[in-house]
Formats: C-alpha cells, sequence, structure tokens
C-alpha cells in the first residue's frame, strides 16, 4: 500500500525506484560537512574583519601623538589644554581629550600628576 506522500510503506519497492527514500552516503555527508565547514570559516572570518572595516571606515582620523606632562603647582586643566591648543583648537576639545586619555572623572589635579597629553599637529 502507498503513503499519501508517494513513499512506500511495509518495504516494498516501486517499479523503476521512484518514490524510495534512501538514505544520505557517505560521499554525500562528507560534501555536508565541508560545505557546513565553508560556511562556518566565512562566518567567522566576517565576524572578525566586518568591526576592524567599520572603524577603518568611521574612524580613518589618525590618533594623535601623546607626549606625558607633570602637573606643577597652581596648573590646571584648562591651563595646560590652553598652552597645547596654540590658539587653533578649541581649548575645551582639548581638556575634552585630555580628560578622556587619562579617564579623568572631573577637570580637578593635582601637582606631580603625570597627564598624556595630545601633541599639536604643528609639533610632529
Amino acid at each position: 500500500m502507498h503513503s499519501p506522500w508517494g513513499y512506500l510503506t511495509a518495504g516494498k519497492a516501486k517499479a523503476g525506484g521512484v518514490g524510495v527514500r534512501r538514505s544520505r552516503s557517505n560521499r554525500e555527508r562528507r560534501r555536508l560537512l565541508r560545505r557546513l565547514g565553508v560556511v562556518a570559516a566565512a562566518a567567522l572570518m566576517l565576524w572578525a574583519l566586518v568591526p576592524r572595516i567599520v572603524e577603518a571606515i568611521a574612524g580613518g582620523a589618525p590618533r594623535p601623538r601623546m607626549e606625558t606632562v607633570v602637573v606643577s603647582p597652581g596648573d590646571t586643566l584648562w591651563g595646560i589644554a590652553v598652552r597645547l591648543s596654540g590658539g587653533e583648537r578649541d581649548v575645551r576639545d582639548v581638556v575634552w581629550d585630555i580628560m578622556e586619555a587619562n579617564h579623568l572623572p572631573d577637570p580637578r589635579i593635582e601637582p606631580g600628576q603625570v597627564l598624556l597629553v595630545p601633541v599639536p599637529s604643528g609639533d610632529r
């Protein structure tokens, strides 16, 4: 008797082998595993490369060269930023860059503290 889906029941073969469900051969299994391996390798490469590609496109500006400055008594972050800006950059941006480079939660600094500061582009 035939099932409604075209497969044989009770192990009887249909003439010409139509409708007989065969199991996958070892060769087919190897091909499938090889294809899955290629897909997995491609996905891994994309996972590793996409952030770098996006960073190269979006953040293409080179990072400024940094130097160290030792804070003297009476120095303020604003004063250091004014000296570094050279009148070419907004002092607020320089203050922000110094705070970001040194992970400072606020602009308070102390004498003897060593700060990383961006070097103006003209001094390179």
